[in-house]
């Protein structure tokens, strides 16, 4: 396969809580793609972009700020599979697999979208910050979480438990019986800040 045939705009649909989140990669003919998230059908949730290589069947994919993707691709039919190979952002897409389907073009979407239900909340979240900590919240659908953190002087913490969310207020309620509440202040559906006992903090979706 030739990295012509690769040029063009791609779909892939996944289960993003009770709703569907699409990703639209656009693979143009000078080597530089466009990315785009879609929440529902049409709500556009983040744009990126960066340069792709392709070769002996690899898809390498620099984003914007150097994060790098890549993946073994095939394709057949107007739709190409992959799987993620090595993912220098988030350890937890490696071996990630799906389908790509080939369409003539993005929707046309509205930003700014501020998600009120549970449902926003389900994946992986991100603080990173070297001289405070480095934290990673898994929201689950089935309403369970799982939060990892390397503080320093305490090494790394794991904590898990059960979560709620309704009118902004999302109440973690550890395993062991410790409850936090947090006020969720969304910025866009792929970036919040969680307010909690009034130290704001930043998180970032973790996604491809």
């Amino acid at each position: 396969m030739e990295q012509k045939t690769l040029v063009g705009t791609w779909k892939n649909d996944r289960p993003f809580g009770v709703h569907r989140h699409s990703q639209y990669l656009t693979l143009k003919a000078d080597g530089t793609f466009q990315y785009a998230d879609y929440y529902g059908v049409t709500d556009l949730l983040n744009t990126d972009h960066g340069r792709y290589a392709f070769a002996d069947d690899m898809l390498t994919l620099t984003f914007s700020r150097g994060e790098k993707v890549q993946m073994a691709v095939s394709l057949l039919d107007g739709q190409f599979s992959f799987a993620v190979q090595s993912c220098s952002y988030n350890a937890h897409l490696v071996d990630w697999s799906g389908t790509f389907t080939k369409v003539a073009s993005l929707p046309q979407g509205k930003a700014g979208l501020r998600p009120k239900t549970a449902s926003a909340l389900v994946g992986h979240w991100t603080f990173r910050d070297s001289t405070i900590d480095e934290r990673t919240v898994v929201f689950r659908a089935d309403g369970t979480f799982v939060q990892m953190g390397n503080v320093p002087g305490h090494g790394v913490l794991t904590i898990t438990g059960r979560y709620t969310y309704a009118k902004g207020m999302c109440i973690l309620t550890a395993d062991d019986g410790l409850v936090e509440q947090w006020r969720i202040e969304w910025v866009d559906g792929n970036h919040f800040v969680q307010n909690w006992i009034g130290i704001k903090t930043p998180f970032r979706r973790q996604i491809l």
